[in-house]
C-alpha cells in the first residue's frame, strides 16, 4: 500500500489518536496493512478509513494503589487494632475502659447503605460512558 507524501500528511491527525492510546509501531502496522484485498485503488481512503474503523479504546486510567490496611498491636496484650483504637499503643481494655457495644442492625445499614453508593456510582460511570 504505497501513499503520497501529501496522503501521509493528511492522514498524520488521525493517526497520533492511535500512538496516544498505546499502540506500538508494530501493532499500528497490521492494523493498517493486515487482510489488504488483492489489489488497492485507493490507498489513502483505504487508509483513512481503517484509522477511523479500526481506532483502539481509550486506555482508562489506573485506579490508585490501594494501600494495605495496617494493624497495630497492644504493647501490653498484643490485641491487634488500628492506630486510632490504640493511643500510646495500649487498646480500650488495658486502658480500663469497656468497649462500646455496637448496635448490629445499625452496622448492617450502614453496610448496605454503602453497598447500595457503590451500585449507584457504577451505574453512573456506565450512563456516562453509554452516552458518548
Amino acid at each position: 500500500m504505497t501513499l503520497s507524501a501529501a496522503d501521509c500528511a493528511a492522514l498524520a491527525p488521525l493517526a497520533e489518536p492511535w500512538f496516544e492510546r498505546g499502540v506500538t509501531d508494530e501493532e499500528f502496522v497490521r492494523a493498517m496493512t493486515g487482510q489488504l484485498p488483492p489489489e488497492v485503488l485507493h490507498a489513502a481512503g483505504l487508509a483513512r478509513r481503517r484509522l477511523h474503523d479500526k481506532l483502539p479504546p481509550e486506555v482508562e486510567a489506573a485506579a490508585p494503589e490501594r494501600r494495605p490496611h495496617m494493624l497495630l498491636e497492644c504493647v501490653v496484650c498484643r490485641d491487634p487494632g488500628p492506630s486510632e483504637a490504640l493511643p500510646g499503643g495500649i487498646c480500650r481494655t488495658c486502658r480500663g475502659e469497656t468497649p462500646p457495644r455496637p448496635d448490629p442492625c445499625r452496622t448492617l445499614a450502614d453496610a448496605v447503605h454503602a453497598h447500595v453508593d457503590e451500585l449507584r456510582t457504577i451505574n453512573r460511570r456506565r450512563e456516562r460512558k453509554a452516552r458518548t
